[in-house]
């Protein structure tokens, strides 16, 4: 709230900001002694002394969440805080109270020059060598800022849980489409749900889609129970199995660690995907046979987005279409896993259950063929890691072995498998953790079939198959189990300038190997606020032949948009397509916000060389009813036109029954398992809100409106709001905490009322003062002085009540309307009780 108590009146910078009139009139002085409060417009002569110091109290405010009301001596020059052993005790974590009041003792310098001009306005702080304060004195509010040497180190709680939501039932469900073609193509669409029912620490998740050439798949259908560091699974579901290996499906149950309820929860990592681009090209991304992602990419070595793969390790298709028209497809083995076991915890899973795979004429089929999936993993000390895994059935029994170091500037994983059919298996990877100037990462695994089938047979489940096409599918999902996979990147900054090499190689046993490494350059010649030159160049040896690109680049920026031109050469990959040519390219780019409710960003490619002109235009919008994307490229060559386009949609709908209300929202800016919402009440309707999770601005929105979040589960967040301008209002400036699960839908209302500034002088029905008073009202307080006078800031038709030093109580009913001013003078109010 916006309205600090005071023990005197406004500071000496009101005084010049009101005219005021002349004393109250006999008129209004006949009116004394009616029923009602006496509001003139007069002011005293001896208000002119408001310049000198004045004893006030403050909101006191660190780390932007309010610790209290305080004494304070203030002037337009300096404060002083009158009881700065309080206010030390209010702060949290203070590693030396002396040295803590001793900072803030003595008279500190306002920083008025600091005041922000609204919560969207990136400000200047001070950076004290003990303390520093902020002074709003139109406000009375102090921001304290002080020296992390003078504050502890916050430790994790090691207990610490989060709280499920109170409410009785709740609903995510993330809803998206992808859609991808082209001139003498069939269209390939994927249209996938994902949907969070939730109770309490209980929930149903159901994953399933419809893509073509496939129909629907339901892909994961499990309920799952949290308890303190345990989850409990039934149902259809992914178990994680070995890296080597591979997950697997199965409609079973399981029971393992989980830390995701911990406030100290670590997070998950997924193995880099790079591929080799001979020209710009458009690489649809598939997971299990269906369309995860469709984007366009330049010429080079590109990292892919994985961060919507599915945990897990597992095959995955990269299909790679060329602005020239060539295709090729790439597969590759991909793991994403969890984070490795905390200190001095030994973690576990255990899941039991039937295989199950996806066939094209029903959603889910059951095999013959029983898995038991374990694994364990702890630590030995703060740098090593360990790991095992068993996978078995009533064929074959597996075992994983790995070991993970840790240091401050690399980390190694690696991992030894082998099978009672004579199968063996190694990984190795290898990766910088600094963040500096040079940055690595390798990623190596080698994995042979002693028998030269599956690591995990499906030998049951296909002699249960009732078609040739099911046979197919499952032989295609349990071919080449025989492979080595190599990926890596180097990368070294030096005075601007980026040096790298990158690369990859697989070889499935029965294929050929497919293979691309080479350096990469980028070299800013020329590098101005509005203009750079850059200078690019890039070789590879592929399987393909070998490729050589290189180029100027020139930019210019605007505020919202930039202008490019590159100029260069390129060899193509294999056949006639060796020789060196030139290539140029004219691309914009442009980004907007408040294009319906979100942001817009748009860009513009004209690409020309021997094999003819490319055209692409693409554009995505991220606004309150979710993401949408499109991109079209068209090419002009002698051996024909040709056109490709790609589409993405995504959207969510939440909705919460009980808690004390019920919640419906349709969209949300981003998409996730849980969503917080923001509602705002009131009648300070004219004034914006920003709305802060963690202390990062999330919207705005004004009381009557509601803003829908989708965030991360398994967290804990602080929601607060912040008033954007200067108007005065009243509303709980606290910090909330809301902890979230998968599917929860937390509701969250503030209520904001205008207020005014005001001040007069309160007087009992004979005309004596009211003097020493401590006055209450809704959401504020405040004092008069030993003349009656006071200063308040509280609704205009608010009702006052003021207990005197003679312990006589007094109450009044204010009238008062907004001034032009800024500030209210009320002269005289009248005791009506």
């Amino acid at each position: 709230m916006r309205a600090p108590a005071t023990i005197c009146f406004l500071l000496g910078t009101v005084a010049p900001l009101v005219a005021f009139p002349r004393p109250a009139t006999a008129a209004a002085a006949a009116d004394r002694g009616t029923g009602t409060p006496v509001v003139t417009v007069g002011m005293p002569s001896d208000f002119a002394d408001l310049n000198q110091s004045r004893n006030l109290v403050a909101d006191i405010y660190f780390g932007g969440r309010r610790i209290g009301q305080f004494e304070i001596e203030a002037d337009p020059s300096r404060v002083h805080i009158l009881h700065p052993d309080q206010v030390a005790a209010a702060i949290p974590d203070v590693a030396d109270p002396a040295a803590m009041i001793r900072a803030l003792s003595g008279d500190l310098d306002p920083n008025a020059r600091l005041l922000c001009v609204d919560a969207a306005t990136a400000c200047e702080r001070p950076t004290p060598e003990a303390a520093a304060i902020v002074f709003d004195q139109q406000h009375f509010r102090i921001d304290l800022y002080l020296n992390p040497k003078l504050l502890l180190a916050r430790p994790v709680s090691a207990d610490s849980f989060l709280e499920p939501d109170g409410r009785n039932i709740s609903l995510v469900d993330t809803i998206g489409a992808a859609i991808a073609g082209g001139t003498g193509q069939q269209a390939v669409y994927n249209f996938r749900n994902r949907a969070v029912l939730a109770a309490g620490n209980g929930r149903l998740i159901s994953e399933m889609s419809v893509s073509s050439g496939r129909g629907l798949d339901v892909d994961t259908l499990a309920g799952q129970l949290d308890r303190p560091d345990l989850r409990y699974v039934g149902g259809l579901f992914y178990t994680p199995g070995a890296d080597l290996v591979g997950r697997r499906r199965i409609l079973g149950v399981g029971i393992g660690s989980q830390f995701d309820t911990r406030a100290d929860r670590l997070q998950l990592t997924g193995s880099p995907l790079i591929v080799f681009l001979g020209q710009r090209s458009r690489v649809d991304l598939y997971s299990e046979g269906k369309l995860m992602s469709s984007h366009s990419f330049e010429a080079g070595n590109q990292t892919l987005d994985t961060s919507n793969l599915p945990d897990g390790s597992y095959p995955i298709d990269i299909r790679i279409e060329e602005a020239s028209g060539a295709t090729r497809t790439e597969h590759r083995f991909f793991t994403k896993s969890a984070a490795i076991a905390p200190i001095g915890r030994i973690i576990f899973f255990a899941n039991a259950g039937l295989l199950a795979l996806d066939r094209q004429d029903r959603w889910v089929s059951v095999a013959h063929t029983p898995l038991l999936s374990a694994g364990i993993a702890g630590r030995l000390g703060t740098h090593l890691a360990w790991d095992g895994v068993v996978m078995a059935t009533d064929h074959k029994a597996l075992t994983e072995v790995g070991l993970t170091y840790l240091s401050p500037i690399v980390q190694t994983r690696v991992a030894l498998l082998g099978s009672s059919s004579g199968d063996v298996g190694e990984g190795v990877q290898i990766g910088s953790t600094t963040g500096g100037a040079l940055s690595y990462n390798l990623d190596f695994r080698h994995v042979h079939s002693g028998d030269g089938a599956a690591l995990i047979p499906f030998d049951d489940y296909i002699n249960s198959l009732s078609s040739p096409f099911d046979i197919a599918a499952a032989r295609v999902q349990a071919s080449s189990p025989s492979f080595t996979q190599i990926v890596g990147n180097l990368s070294y900054h030096l005075a601007g300038a980026q040096i790298g090499m990158t690369g990859y190689y697989r070889h499935d046993q029965g294929h050929a190997a497919s293979y691309a490494i080479g350096p990469v350059v980028r070299w800013p010649i020329l590098h101005h606020d509005l203009l750079q030159m850059t200078f690019d160049g890039s070789y590879a040896e592929t399987n393909q032949g070998h490729s050589i690109a290189f180029g100027l680049q020139l930019q210019i920026f605007g505020g919202r948009s930039t202008l490019s031109a590159r100029a260069g050469a390129q060899t193509g990959i294999g056949g006639d397509n060796r020789a060196v040519g030139d290539i140029e390219e004219v691309a914009a780019t442009i980004q907007r916000d408040n294009v319906l409710g979100g942001e817009l960003a748009g860009a513009a490619v004209v690409q020309h060389s021997a094999d003819g002109t490319v055209l692409q235009a693409s554009a995505d919008q991220r606004g309150p009813m979710g993401y949408a994307s499109a991109s079209l490229v068209q090419r002009f060559a002698g051996s024909g036109n040709a056109t490709q386009y790609a589409m993405t949609l995504q959207t969510s709908i939440a909705a919460g029954l009980g808690g004390g209300h019920d919640v419906l929202r349709v969209g949300t800016h981003d998409q996730n398992d849980s969503v917080i919402t923001v509602g705002i009440h009131g009648s300070a309707r004219d004034t914006r809100f920003q709305v802060m999770v963690d202390d990062a601005a999330r919207g705005q929105i004004r009381p009557g409106e509601h803003l829908t979040l989708a965030v991360t589960p398994y967290r804990r967040y602080r929601v607060r709001i912040l008033p954007v301008g200067g108007d005065l209002v009243a509303f709980d400036a606290q910090t909330r905490s809301v902890d979230v699960y998968p599917g929860t839908v937390a509701g969250l209302e503030w209520k904001a009322n205008t207020v005014l500034a005001m001040f007069g002088h309160l007087i009992r029905a004979d005309g004596s003062p009211v003097a020493d008073a401590d006055i209450t009202t809704d959401g504020a307080v405040a004092a008069t002085d030993h003349r009656g006078y006071f200063q308040l800031q509280a609704s205009g038709d608010a009702e006052i009540t003021a207990r005197g030093a003679d312990g006589q109580a007094c109450r009044a009913k204010l009238g008062a309307a907004r001034s032009t001013n800024g500030y209210t003078a009320l002269g005289d109010v009248k005791c009506i009780s």
